[in-house]
Protein backbone atom coordinates (compact mmCIF):
# COMPACT_ATOMS: atom_id res chain seq x y z
CA UNK A 1 0.00 0.00 0.00
CA UNK A 2 3.04 2.11 1.25
CA UNK A 3 4.46 1.40 -2.29
CA UNK A 4 1.01 2.36 -4.22
CA UNK A 5 0.69 5.93 -2.08
CA UNK A 6 4.77 6.58 -3.27
CA UNK A 7 4.03 5.84 -7.16
CA UNK A 8 0.94 8.26 -7.03
CA UNK A 9 2.91 10.96 -5.00
CA UNK A 10 5.79 10.48 -8.31
CA UNK A 11 2.95 10.15 -10.60
CA UNK A 12 1.96 13.80 -9.48
CA UNK A 13 5.16 15.24 -9.50
CA UNK A 14 5.77 14.39 -12.78
CA UNK A 15 2.97 15.80 -14.23
CA UNK A 16 3.61 19.25 -12.11
CA UNK A 17 6.71 18.93 -13.47
CA UNK A 18 5.70 18.57 -16.97
CA UNK A 19 2.99 21.57 -16.76
CA UNK A 20 5.79 23.30 -15.52
CA UNK A 21 7.51 22.59 -18.73
CA UNK A 22 4.90 22.94 -20.96
CA UNK A 23 4.61 26.63 -19.16
CA UNK A 24 8.07 27.45 -20.20
CA UNK A 25 7.86 25.82 -23.75
CA UNK A 26 5.14 28.27 -24.64
CA UNK A 27 5.96 30.99 -23.44
CA UNK A 28 6.11 34.34 -25.57
CA UNK A 29 10.05 34.56 -23.94
CA UNK A 30 10.33 31.01 -25.71
CA UNK A 31 8.80 32.39 -29.19
CA UNK A 32 12.16 32.27 -30.69
CA UNK A 33 13.35 29.34 -29.51
CA UNK A 34 10.70 27.11 -30.81
CA UNK A 35 11.81 27.97 -34.16
CA UNK A 36 13.36 24.70 -34.92
CA UNK A 37 12.20 21.98 -32.70
CA UNK A 38 13.65 18.28 -32.77
CA UNK A 39 11.25 15.57 -31.00
CA UNK A 40 12.93 12.28 -29.21
CA UNK A 41 10.90 9.42 -27.95
CA UNK A 42 13.37 8.55 -25.44
CA UNK A 43 16.63 8.50 -24.79
CA UNK A 44 18.32 6.68 -27.11
CA UNK A 45 16.94 8.76 -30.06
CA UNK A 46 19.67 11.87 -30.24
CA UNK A 47 21.85 9.54 -32.08
CA UNK A 48 19.97 9.78 -35.48
CA UNK A 49 19.41 13.64 -34.58
CA UNK A 50 23.02 14.51 -33.47
CA UNK A 51 24.57 15.57 -37.09
CA UNK A 52 22.04 17.37 -37.96
CA UNK A 53 21.94 19.38 -34.80
CA UNK A 54 25.50 20.07 -34.97
CA UNK A 55 25.56 20.83 -38.88
CA UNK A 56 22.53 23.55 -37.70
CA UNK A 57 24.79 24.91 -34.77
CA UNK A 58 27.74 25.18 -36.96
CA UNK A 59 25.81 26.50 -39.69
CA UNK A 60 23.75 29.19 -37.80
CA UNK A 61 22.65 31.07 -34.89
CA UNK A 62 19.60 29.29 -34.32
CA UNK A 63 18.94 27.73 -31.11
CA UNK A 64 17.68 23.97 -30.85
CA UNK A 65 14.18 23.44 -29.26
CA UNK A 66 14.81 19.22 -28.25
CA UNK A 67 11.20 17.96 -27.05
CA UNK A 68 12.07 14.68 -25.07
CA UNK A 69 9.11 12.31 -23.56
CA UNK A 70 11.88 11.12 -21.34
CA UNK A 71 12.94 13.17 -18.20
CA UNK A 72 16.25 11.23 -17.73
CA UNK A 73 17.19 11.68 -20.94
CA UNK A 74 21.10 12.84 -20.87
CA UNK A 75 20.07 15.94 -23.45
CA UNK A 76 19.71 17.55 -19.75
CA UNK A 77 23.03 17.76 -19.49
CA UNK A 78 23.92 18.82 -22.67
CA UNK A 79 27.14 21.12 -22.36
CA UNK A 80 26.04 22.94 -25.58
CA UNK A 81 23.92 25.35 -23.90
CA UNK A 82 22.62 26.56 -27.85
CA UNK A 83 20.30 22.94 -26.95
CA UNK A 84 17.39 23.47 -25.22
CA UNK A 85 15.58 20.46 -23.79
CA UNK A 86 11.90 20.31 -22.15
CA UNK A 87 10.38 17.02 -20.98
CA UNK A 88 6.72 16.96 -22.63
CA UNK A 89 4.88 13.35 -22.38
CA UNK A 90 1.37 13.40 -21.32
CA UNK A 91 0.65 17.05 -22.68
CA UNK A 92 2.35 16.11 -25.68
CA UNK A 93 -0.71 16.51 -28.20
CA UNK A 94 -1.41 19.57 -26.56
CA UNK A 95 1.56 21.05 -27.54
CA UNK A 96 1.86 20.30 -30.37
CA UNK A 97 -1.17 21.81 -31.36
CA UNK A 98 0.11 24.92 -30.11
CA UNK A 99 3.80 25.02 -31.94
CA UNK A 100 4.22 27.96 -34.34
CA UNK A 101 7.75 26.75 -35.00
CA UNK A 102 8.91 26.74 -38.67
CA UNK A 103 10.04 22.68 -38.65
CA UNK A 104 9.41 19.94 -36.73
CA UNK A 105 12.00 16.94 -36.93
CA UNK A 106 10.96 13.52 -35.77
CA UNK A 107 11.60 9.84 -36.04
CA UNK A 108 8.09 8.82 -35.46
CA UNK A 109 6.23 6.54 -38.22
CA UNK A 110 2.78 6.98 -37.80
CA UNK A 111 2.29 10.61 -37.15
CA UNK A 112 -1.62 11.92 -36.81
CA UNK A 113 -2.59 7.94 -36.29
CA UNK A 114 -1.29 7.30 -33.02
CA UNK A 115 -0.72 9.43 -30.19
CA UNK A 116 1.76 11.70 -31.75
CA UNK A 117 -0.49 13.99 -33.61
CA UNK A 118 0.57 16.64 -36.32
CA UNK A 119 1.27 20.31 -35.00
CA UNK A 120 -0.26 23.19 -36.91
CA UNK A 121 -0.13 23.08 -41.00
CA UNK A 122 2.16 25.78 -41.23
CA UNK A 123 4.62 23.91 -39.23
CA UNK A 124 6.76 22.12 -41.77
CA UNK A 125 6.92 18.41 -40.08
CA UNK A 126 10.35 16.15 -41.05
CA UNK A 127 10.73 12.78 -40.92
CA UNK A 128 13.77 11.34 -40.29
CA UNK A 129 14.08 7.09 -40.43
CA UNK A 130 16.18 5.55 -37.49
CA UNK A 131 16.95 2.21 -39.31
CA UNK A 132 17.58 1.34 -42.77
CA UNK A 133 14.84 -0.68 -44.43
CA UNK A 134 12.16 -0.48 -47.08
CA UNK A 135 9.55 2.07 -46.00
CA UNK A 136 6.73 -0.87 -47.32
CA UNK A 137 7.36 -3.96 -44.89
CA UNK A 138 8.45 -2.97 -41.74
CA UNK A 139 6.05 0.15 -41.71
CA UNK A 140 2.55 0.21 -40.83
CA UNK A 141 0.77 1.23 -43.95
CA UNK A 142 0.15 4.77 -43.95
CA UNK A 143 3.51 5.35 -41.63
CA UNK A 144 4.46 8.83 -43.60
CA UNK A 145 0.86 9.94 -44.91
CA UNK A 146 1.18 13.27 -42.95
CA UNK A 147 4.90 14.73 -43.22
CA UNK A 148 5.61 17.47 -45.27
CA UNK A 149 9.28 15.92 -45.76
CA UNK A 150 11.10 13.05 -45.54
CA UNK A 151 14.79 12.61 -45.66
CA UNK A 152 15.40 9.35 -47.75
CA UNK A 153 18.16 6.94 -46.72
CA UNK A 154 19.09 6.02 -50.27
CA UNK A 155 17.27 6.45 -54.01
CA UNK A 156 15.27 3.20 -53.32
CA UNK A 157 12.79 5.00 -51.08
CA UNK A 158 11.83 7.64 -53.66
CA UNK A 159 9.89 5.08 -56.05
CA UNK A 160 8.48 3.41 -52.70
CA UNK A 161 7.09 6.16 -51.45
CA UNK A 162 5.39 7.41 -54.77
CA UNK A 163 3.87 4.39 -55.30
CA UNK A 164 2.60 4.59 -51.78
CA UNK A 165 1.14 7.93 -52.21
CA UNK A 166 -0.32 6.44 -55.63
CA UNK A 167 -2.34 3.73 -53.76
CA UNK A 168 -3.36 5.56 -50.59
CA UNK A 169 -4.33 8.61 -52.50
CA UNK A 170 -2.18 10.74 -50.39
CA UNK A 171 -0.32 14.52 -50.59
CA UNK A 172 3.34 14.57 -52.86
CA UNK A 173 5.57 14.41 -50.12
CA UNK A 174 8.77 16.37 -50.42
CA UNK A 175 11.28 13.19 -50.80
CA UNK A 176 15.02 14.27 -49.70
CA UNK A 177 18.03 12.08 -49.99
CA UNK A 178 20.06 12.93 -47.58
CA UNK A 179 21.64 9.50 -46.30
CA UNK A 180 22.31 8.53 -43.06
CA UNK A 181 24.55 10.24 -40.81
CA UNK A 182 24.47 7.66 -37.58
CA UNK A 183 25.91 4.90 -40.35
CA UNK A 184 28.58 7.41 -40.80
CA UNK A 185 29.36 8.23 -37.44
CA UNK A 186 29.70 4.19 -37.00
CA UNK A 187 31.99 3.94 -39.43
CA UNK A 188 34.32 7.00 -38.86
CA UNK A 189 34.25 5.53 -34.87
CA UNK A 190 35.06 2.19 -36.60
CA UNK A 191 37.88 3.13 -38.85
CA UNK A 192 39.42 5.21 -35.80
CA UNK A 193 38.85 1.97 -33.37
CA UNK A 194 41.35 -0.30 -36.50
CA UNK A 195 43.71 2.47 -36.14
CA UNK A 196 44.07 2.30 -32.57
CA UNK A 197 43.81 -1.71 -32.24
CA UNK A 198 46.13 -3.16 -34.55
CA UNK A 199 44.97 -6.76 -34.64
CA UNK A 200 45.72 -9.25 -32.44
CA UNK A 201 46.21 -13.10 -33.70
CA UNK A 202 45.62 -14.56 -30.65
CA UNK A 203 42.71 -12.53 -29.62
CA UNK A 204 39.47 -14.28 -28.89
CA UNK A 205 36.85 -13.53 -31.29
CA UNK A 206 33.84 -11.72 -30.33
CA UNK A 207 30.04 -13.13 -31.23
CA UNK A 208 27.49 -10.21 -31.26
CA UNK A 209 23.97 -11.69 -31.06
CA UNK A 210 21.43 -8.79 -31.46
CA UNK A 211 17.84 -9.81 -31.85
CA UNK A 212 15.22 -8.24 -33.12
CA UNK A 213 11.69 -7.88 -30.66
CA UNK A 214 8.87 -9.32 -30.80
CA UNK A 215 7.61 -12.46 -32.86
CA UNK A 216 10.57 -12.10 -35.12
CA UNK A 217 12.58 -12.39 -32.77
CA UNK A 218 15.12 -15.46 -31.95
CA UNK A 219 15.05 -15.30 -28.39
CA UNK A 220 11.10 -16.55 -29.61
CA UNK A 221 12.23 -19.12 -31.49
CA UNK A 222 15.00 -21.73 -30.09
CA UNK A 223 17.40 -19.53 -28.39
CA UNK A 224 18.80 -21.89 -26.37
CA UNK A 225 19.71 -23.96 -29.34
CA UNK A 226 21.46 -21.08 -31.02
CA UNK A 227 23.32 -20.37 -27.57
CA UNK A 228 24.35 -24.14 -26.53
CA UNK A 229 26.34 -24.20 -30.81
CA UNK A 230 27.83 -20.89 -29.93
CA UNK A 231 28.96 -21.75 -26.27
CA UNK A 232 30.44 -24.49 -28.07
CA UNK A 233 32.22 -22.40 -30.32
CA UNK A 234 35.96 -20.85 -29.84
CA UNK A 235 35.19 -17.37 -29.26
CA UNK A 236 33.17 -14.79 -27.17
CA UNK A 237 29.42 -14.30 -27.21
CA UNK A 238 27.88 -10.79 -26.12
CA UNK A 239 23.61 -10.82 -26.05
CA UNK A 240 22.54 -7.70 -26.75
CA UNK A 241 18.63 -8.12 -26.47
CA UNK A 242 16.22 -5.42 -27.92
CA UNK A 243 15.32 -2.78 -25.39
CA UNK A 244 11.52 -3.66 -26.11
CA UNK A 245 12.71 -7.37 -25.49
CA UNK A 246 13.81 -6.16 -21.94
CA UNK A 247 10.71 -4.36 -21.29
CA UNK A 248 7.81 -6.78 -22.97
CA UNK A 249 9.60 -10.49 -22.05
CA UNK A 250 11.25 -10.42 -18.71
CA UNK A 251 10.92 -14.54 -18.19
CA UNK A 252 13.01 -15.13 -21.71
CA UNK A 253 15.33 -12.74 -20.82
CA UNK A 254 15.84 -14.32 -17.44
CA UNK A 255 16.21 -17.76 -19.12
CA UNK A 256 19.02 -16.14 -21.22
CA UNK A 257 20.60 -14.79 -18.02
CA UNK A 258 20.83 -18.42 -16.80
CA UNK A 259 22.57 -19.45 -19.44
CA UNK A 260 24.92 -16.98 -19.35
CA UNK A 261 25.63 -17.21 -16.15
CA UNK A 262 26.19 -20.68 -16.29
CA UNK A 263 28.31 -20.75 -19.73
CA UNK A 264 31.91 -19.31 -19.77
CA UNK A 265 31.76 -17.81 -23.09
CA UNK A 266 28.31 -16.17 -23.11
CA UNK A 267 27.99 -12.56 -21.67
CA UNK A 268 25.10 -10.19 -21.12
CA UNK A 269 24.51 -6.83 -22.09
CA UNK A 270 21.61 -4.89 -21.60
CA UNK A 271 22.73 -1.16 -21.83
CA UNK A 272 22.56 -0.27 -25.60
CA UNK A 273 22.80 3.25 -25.36
CA UNK A 274 26.90 2.81 -27.13
CA UNK A 275 27.73 1.06 -30.00
CA UNK A 276 31.22 0.35 -28.40
CA UNK A 277 30.81 -3.58 -28.77
CA UNK A 278 30.07 -2.96 -32.43
CA UNK A 279 33.44 -1.94 -32.77
CA UNK A 280 34.85 -4.80 -30.37
CA UNK A 281 32.89 -7.59 -32.61
CA UNK A 282 34.02 -9.66 -35.23
CA UNK A 283 30.69 -10.80 -35.97
CA UNK A 284 26.71 -10.16 -35.22
CA UNK A 285 24.24 -12.58 -35.29
CA UNK A 286 20.40 -11.18 -35.95
CA UNK A 287 17.23 -11.70 -37.47
CA UNK A 288 15.65 -8.52 -39.17
CA UNK A 289 16.91 -6.83 -36.50
CA UNK A 290 18.00 -2.86 -38.33
CA UNK A 291 21.07 -2.84 -36.44
CA UNK A 292 22.36 -5.49 -38.09
CA UNK A 293 22.59 -2.86 -41.28
CA UNK A 294 23.98 -0.52 -39.24
CA UNK A 295 26.95 -3.22 -37.79
CA UNK A 296 27.61 -4.44 -41.14
CA UNK A 297 27.94 -1.29 -43.25
CA UNK A 298 29.39 0.66 -40.29
CA UNK A 299 31.91 -2.01 -39.34
CA UNK A 300 32.22 -3.86 -42.67
CA UNK A 301 32.07 -7.04 -40.94
CA UNK A 302 29.35 -9.63 -41.52
CA UNK A 303 26.28 -10.61 -40.10
CA UNK A 304 24.44 -14.22 -39.52
CA UNK A 305 20.87 -13.92 -40.25
CA UNK A 306 18.61 -16.33 -38.66
CA UNK A 307 15.97 -16.78 -40.71
CA UNK A 308 13.28 -16.64 -38.46
CA UNK A 309 9.62 -15.85 -39.25
CA UNK A 310 9.48 -12.51 -41.73
CA UNK A 311 8.54 -9.20 -39.51
CA UNK A 312 5.61 -7.33 -41.06
CA UNK A 313 3.74 -4.70 -40.40
CA UNK A 314 1.94 -3.96 -43.19
CA UNK A 315 0.49 -6.31 -44.76
CA UNK A 316 -0.69 -4.68 -47.93
CA UNK A 317 3.47 -4.58 -48.78
CA UNK A 318 3.67 -7.01 -51.67
CA UNK A 319 0.81 -4.30 -53.49
CA UNK A 320 3.95 -2.19 -54.06
CA UNK A 321 5.44 -4.62 -56.32
CA UNK A 322 9.15 -3.70 -54.78
CA UNK A 323 11.13 -6.34 -52.95
CA UNK A 324 12.13 -4.99 -49.73
CA UNK A 325 15.74 -4.03 -49.50
CA UNK A 326 15.79 -5.76 -46.52
CA UNK A 327 14.55 -8.88 -47.50
CA UNK A 328 16.71 -8.49 -51.01
CA UNK A 329 20.36 -7.83 -49.92
CA UNK A 330 20.80 -10.02 -46.18
CA UNK A 331 22.55 -12.59 -48.66
CA UNK A 332 25.40 -10.21 -49.77
CA UNK A 333 25.92 -9.14 -46.37
CA UNK A 334 26.49 -12.16 -44.55
CA UNK A 335 24.65 -15.86 -44.26
CA UNK A 336 20.65 -16.59 -44.03
CA UNK A 337 20.51 -19.52 -41.56
CA UNK A 338 17.32 -22.02 -41.30
CA UNK A 339 16.22 -22.12 -37.58
CA UNK A 340 16.09 -26.11 -38.75
CA UNK A 341 19.98 -25.45 -38.67
CA UNK A 342 20.77 -23.43 -35.72
CA UNK A 343 22.93 -26.64 -34.48
CA UNK A 344 24.94 -25.26 -36.77
CA UNK A 345 25.32 -22.04 -36.05
CA UNK A 346 28.69 -21.96 -34.25
CA UNK A 347 31.07 -23.28 -36.62
CA UNK A 348 29.07 -20.75 -39.56
CA UNK A 349 29.50 -18.11 -37.34
CA UNK A 350 33.16 -19.66 -36.83
CA UNK A 351 33.41 -19.78 -41.06
CA UNK A 352 32.35 -16.06 -41.26
CA UNK A 353 34.86 -14.55 -38.62
CA UNK A 354 37.43 -16.60 -40.59
CA UNK A 355 36.25 -14.68 -43.95
CA UNK A 356 36.13 -11.11 -42.89
CA UNK A 357 38.59 -9.53 -45.39
CA UNK A 358 36.54 -10.83 -48.10
CA UNK A 359 33.75 -9.93 -46.53
CA UNK A 360 34.73 -6.17 -45.85
CA UNK A 361 34.78 -6.00 -50.00
CA UNK A 362 31.79 -6.95 -50.38
CA UNK A 363 29.93 -4.92 -47.66
CA UNK A 364 32.00 -2.05 -49.04
CA UNK A 365 29.99 -2.60 -52.43
CA UNK A 366 26.61 -3.08 -51.22
CA UNK A 367 27.02 0.10 -49.04
CA UNK A 368 26.66 2.95 -52.18
CA UNK A 369 23.18 0.99 -52.68
CA UNK A 370 21.64 1.22 -49.18
CA UNK A 371 22.36 4.53 -48.30
CA UNK A 372 23.27 7.54 -50.47
CA UNK A 373 25.46 10.72 -49.94
CA UNK A 374 27.93 9.02 -48.19
CA UNK A 375 30.09 11.25 -45.74
CA UNK A 376 27.65 13.95 -46.74
CA UNK A 377 24.18 13.35 -45.04
CA UNK A 378 24.26 15.85 -42.36
CA UNK A 379 25.45 18.39 -44.80
CA UNK A 380 22.71 17.82 -46.99
CA UNK A 381 19.76 17.38 -44.65
CA UNK A 382 21.12 20.36 -42.64
CA UNK A 383 21.19 22.66 -45.16
CA UNK A 384 17.29 22.04 -46.18
CA UNK A 385 16.55 22.39 -42.52
CA UNK A 386 18.30 25.99 -42.38
CA UNK A 387 16.31 27.05 -45.59
CA UNK A 388 12.67 25.96 -43.98
CA UNK A 389 14.04 28.01 -41.26
CA UNK A 390 14.44 30.98 -43.53
CA UNK A 391 17.95 31.23 -42.36
CA UNK A 392 19.64 33.12 -44.77
CA UNK A 393 23.18 31.60 -47.02
CA UNK A 394 22.16 27.93 -45.21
Amino acid sequence: MLGKIEGLLAAGRDIKYEYGEMDRLLSPESQSLRRLVFYSEGTIFYRYFEDYIDYVLAHSDLDICYITSDRNDPVFKSPNKRIKPFYIKSLLAFVFSKLDSKVLAMTVPDLGQGAVKRADDSVHHIYMFHGVASIHQKYRAGAFDFYDTIFCLAPYQVPELRKTEELRGTKAKNLLVTGYPLLEKIWRQHENYRKEHARDPNRRKICLLAPTWGKSSIIEHGVEDLLKSLAAADFDVIVRPHPQSLRDKPELIKRIEKIAQATKNIKMQKDVSGFEIFHEADLMISEWSGAAWEFALGTERPVLFIDTPLRVDNPQWADLGMEPQENAVRKDMGYCLPLSRLSEAGAIAQSLIDRGDEFREKLQAVRPTQVGNWMHSAEVGGKFILEKCGVIGA
